[in-house]
């Protein structure tokens, strides 16, 4: 099982800029989905694909995770997430790319996209891609302070 939020304390200490660890494809742990809703406040739907995690464990960790659910999904897992009152904005990113190979939001053409805090030290910034005919590309950020 991975750990997303483990501390620089009880991991033996980080460097501000430590390389992330990356997982694509078969590499990503099965249980990410229950992870990453439970730290997002966010519900994915059973036929979500996971396609890309990168954690970033420095002195302000975050992860990035990019996930593919049903395009017909999206208003349900907008109004089952931290989200459901807000307004996104489709003119502004609040995911950018990073250099990471399969994290690339900058070239999504139609999207969704949002920021804020989900606890006193939790923040979500979330990019949803609209430009698949029946899958849609979630983008998520997810950090502590």
């Amino acid at each position: 099982m991975l750990a997303l939020w483990m501390t620089p304390e009880t991991h033996g200490g980080w460097g501000l800029f430590d390389p992330p660890e990356d997982y694509v494809g078969d590499q990503i742990p099965t249980n990410i989905l229950s992870q990453v809703s439970r730290h997002s406040q966010c519900w994915f739907p059973t036929n979500s694909q996971p396609l890309g995690l990168s954690v970033y464990r420095g002195r302000e960790p975050f992860i990035e995770f990019k996930v593919q659910i049903p395009k017909a999904s999206v208003p349900e897992f907008l109004q089952k997430s931290p989200f459901k009152c807000s307004q996104l904005s489709s003119n502004n990113r609040y995911v950018m790319n990073n250099g990471v190979k399969w994290w690339h939001p900058n070239t999504v053409r139609h999207f969704q996209s949002g920021e804020m805090d989900i606890s006193a030290s939790t923040g979500l910034s979330l990019l949803i891609s609209l430009d698949g005919s029946r899958n849609a590309i979630i983008y998520m950020r997810i950090w502590t302070r």
